[in-house]
C-alpha cells in the first residue's frame, strides 16, 4: 500500500462510518471484514503515516442519548475512527432510518394531500382538528415501523462474525487475537487493583503470545480530566508508562464518558498504535460481573438481564429503553 500525503484521509477512508442515528456516525462494517481491516492497518500502520493512534469507541443506545445532552461527547464519538455499533438498539435505529425514513417521508406526503383536498367544509373541520389528527397518524406509523424494524433485526442478526452489532467486551478478545498473532504488546488501563490484576493474569494465559502490562491508579471526572493533584501526577506518571512501553494496543475502562474524553484529551500524547475504550469488558474477563446468556443477548433483552442483576442502575436502562426509542421516533 503505497504511502500517503494525506494520512487522515486514508484512514477515514479505510474505516468509513457508513450509519447515523441521532448525529452519531456508527461504524456498521461486519465485525470480520473490520477486524482484517484492523489488522491490515496495524502491519502497515508506517504505510499510512498516521500521526495519531487508531481510535476506536463503543457506543450504544445510552451512550447515544448521553451525547443528545452532551456536545462535546457527541464530538467525541464522531470524532473517533472507528464507533462500534454495541447493542441491538442501534442496529434496531440504523434499519429504522435507512430503510423506513424514505416511507415516512411519503407517508407524511400522502397524508398532507388529503388533508388539504376536499370541499371548503372539509377544510374547515380539518383545520380545527389538523394538529391532534397529524400528530396521531404520524405517531402511529413511526411507531409501527419501528416495530417492524426491531422484528427484522431480532430475526435477521445473529453473533456470528458477520454480525454488525459487535459488543466491546467481545471485541476487545478478538482484537487480543490479532495481538497475540502478531506477539504486540497491550496495555490495560482502568478498573480496580483486584479486577484488573484478575484480568492481566487471565489474559496472559490465553495470551502467551502478548505482552501485558497495566495501571490502576488513575481517577477522572466525567470531563476526562484527573479528579485532584494527586491523580494529575499519576496521569503523567501513566503516560510517560504507556510511551516507554509502546503498545501496540491499549484499553482505557474508565466508563463512558470518562473514558472517552480522556482518551481524546490524550491521545495525541499517546505513543501507541490503536487505543480502545472498552467500559466494563476487564470486569467481564474477570469475572467480577455476570456474563449476559447468550439467548438473552440474542433477543435484544440484556437491559432486562442487568436490572434484574443489579449490575446497571435504573436511570441507565430507562436511557437505553425508554428515552433512546422516544428520541429516534421524535427524529426527522
Amino acid at each position: 500500500m503505497p504511502a500517503s500525503k494525506n494520512s487522515k484521509s486514508v484512514v477515514s477512508k479505510l474505516f468509513r462510518k457508513q450509519g447515523e442515528i441521532l448525529d452519531i456516525s456508527i461504524t456498521s462494517t461486519p465485525k470480520q471484514e473490520l477486524l482484517a481491516k484492523i489488522e491490515t492497518y496495524l502491519s502497515e500502520k508506517s504505510n499510512f503515516e498516521a500521526k495519531k493512534p487508531l481510535f476506536i469507541t463503543t457506543p450504544n443506545p445510552e451512550q447515544v442519548v448521553l451525547a443528545s445532552d452532551d456536545p462535546s461527547f457527541a464530538k467525541i464519538l464522531n470524532k473517533s475512527d472507528i464507533s462500534l455499533c454495541d447493542g441491538t438498539g442501534l442496529l434496531i435505529g440504523l434499519e429504522y432510518l435507512t430503510k423506513y425514513q424514505d416511507k415516512l417521508g411519503s407517508i407524511k406526503k400522502n397524508y398532507r394531500r388529503k388533508v388539504e383536498v376536499g370541499s371548503v367544509k372539509i377544510n374547515k373541520y380539518v383545520k380545527s382538528a389538523r394538529k391532534k389528527q397529524k400528530f396521531a397518524v404520524e405517531v402511529i406509523k413511526k411507531v409501527a415501523l419501528f416495530v417492524k424494524s426491531s422484528i427484522y433485526v431480532l430475526k435477521n442478526n445473529s453473533s456470528t462474525d458477520g454480525s454488525k452489532v459487535i459488543k466491546g467486551r467481545e471485541f476487545v478478545l478478538r482484537l487480543l487475537d490479532v495481538a497475540n498473532t502478531h506477539r504486540y504488546k497491550v496495555f490495560l488501563l482502568g478498573s480496580t487493583i483486584n479486577v484488573i490484576s484478575r484480568t492481566k493474569e487471565i489474559l496472559t494465559k490465553k495470551y502467551p503470545a502478548v505482552r501485558f502490562q497495566f495501571e490502576y491508579d488513575l481517577k477522572v471526572d466525567l470531563n476526562g480530566v484527573p479528579v485532584s493533584k494527586k491523580h494529575y501526577r499519576n496521569e503523567e506518571l501513566v503516560v510517560n508508562r504507556i510511551n516507554r512501553f509502546h503498545p501496540q494496543m491499549l484499553f482505557v475502562a474508565f466508563g463512558a464518558p470518562k473514558q472517552e474524553k480522556w482518551v481524546y484529551r490524550c491521545l495525541k500524547n499517546l505513543n501507541v498504535d490503536l487505543v480502545m475504550v472498552c467500559g466494563s469488558a476487564f470486569d467481564h474477563i474477570a469475572g467480577t460481573r455476570k456474563q449476559v446468556p447468550p439467548v438473552v443477548s440474542r433477543f435484544g433483552m440484556e437491559w432486562l438481564w442487568r436490572l434484574f442483576t443489579g449490575s446497571q442502575t435504573f436511570e441507565r436502562i430507562h436511557n437505553a429503553v425508554i428515552r433512546f426509542p422516544i428520541l429516534l421516533l421524535n427524529s426527522d
